[in-house]
């Protein structure tokens, strides 16, 4: 468990600094307003809640996020998910190692599992999936201190503490705001929805992982021997696609939930809401209040009326591009360092 643990994390960072200004992207493409809030906040005068109005798609979102930030720009937030991918890492890969053999041994596998090959690909899942329901207790918290802090934007007014997380300079002091108007349940804003969506792209991302070793394997070779690299990255190319591809609109919904106006924890009244997401001060005075959705399957219906089907694929593009290099590096980093402790 230890060696799964220190692989893990070295996996997980190197993973998460190449597929960061990717994700960036996708949480900016995923929290603007839709098409009809913008253009009712345009036609008054108002900034979008993105901060540069409607992006045109992920193109136009990195030239703009360049334009006006630079390139450290499509790296904020990345402290966030790096710090908090230790516990993470130690917490997913330590629940499914774990969830493997003691799954291997209630449904009758005898001894100890020395080569994973040999385990059948629905034990594989649902290890992964518990695995994944185990690591949302730390994601969901980083999670959205992350999204808080990439949907600031540089603007040429100084800079205001708010519901979106504006003007913060770094994860802590996010963290601490959050927890100072929100408490607990502030910090785990989405947690269900987290919940949700790491359980069932941790099944697939496991089991699709050791199914395309699988497959890529001659039958020359010895099931479950040393993987060459390109095979490696290739195989994690493939469950990092396919996870997000199976998963995403529970990603967008979270993303949409997370990005809200925390409510104080001592006034708990609800604010208002426009498609899943806050509503600008000019949009509460325009458009009919709904409050603000308090679970997934509100947001999601409010986000369905106001955007249609195309709303829960905004960012899926970024998204896809991101999980191959950073599947790819990912298991990369994770088997090497197996290999080099006589694991591989």
């Amino acid at each position: 468990m230890a060696l799964d643990f220190v692989a893990g994390t070295v996996g997980g960072c190197a993973g998460i600094v190449v597929g960061h200004p990717f994700d960036l992207i996708k949480v900016r493409l995923q929290t603007q307003p839709d098409v009809s809030v913008a253009s009712a906040a345009r036609s008054a005068g108002e900034a979008s809640t993105s901060g540069a109005g409607l992006y045109k798609g992920p193109m136009d979102c990195l030239k703009r996020t360049l334009q006006k930030e630079g390139a450290r720009g499509l790296f904020k937030g990345l402290a966030s998910p790096v710090v908090g991918n230790v516990p993470i890492q130690a917490i997913c890969f330590g629940a499914y190692g774990a969830a493997r053999r003691a799954i291997y041994s209630l449904e009758g596998g005898s001894g100890s599992i020395t080569n994973y090959s040999q385990q059948p690909l629905h034990q594989v899942a649902l290890a992964g999936g518990f695995a994944g329901f185990a690591n949302c207790f730390i994601s969901t918290p980083t999670e959205l201190v992350k999204i808080k802090l990439q949907m600031q934007q540089e603007t040429t007014k100084k800079p205001v503490k708010g519901a979106l997380g504006t003007g913060f300079t770094g994860p802590v002091e996010c963290a601490k705001h959050i927890y100072r108007i929100g408490g607990l349940h502030g910090l785990y804003r989405g947690f269900w929805t987290t919940a949700l969506r790491d359980s069932l792209a941790f099944a697939i991302y496991f089991s699709f992982y050791e199914g395309t070793c699988r497959a890529l394997t001659p039958a020359s070779e010895t099931p479950g021997c040393q993987m060459s690299p390109i095979r490696t990255m290739i195989a994690g190319s493939v469950c990092g696609a396919a996870s997000w591809a199976l998963t995403y609109p529970l990603d967008v919904i979270k993303s949409r939930l997370q990005s809200q106006e925390i409510i104080p924890a001592h006034n708990p009244s609800p604010v208002l809401a426009v498609a899943g997401g806050p509503a600008t001060s000019g949009e509460r005075l325009r458009s009919k209040p709904i409050q603000q959705p308090v679970g997934m399957v509100q947001c999601a219906i409010n986000s369905y009326k106001s955007g249609g089907v195309g709303v829960f694929f905004k960012g899926f593009a970024p998204t896809i591009l991101r999980s191959i290099p950073v599947g790819a590096v990912t298991f990369l980093g994770f088997e090497a360092v197996m290999t080099l402790a006589g694991e591989g």
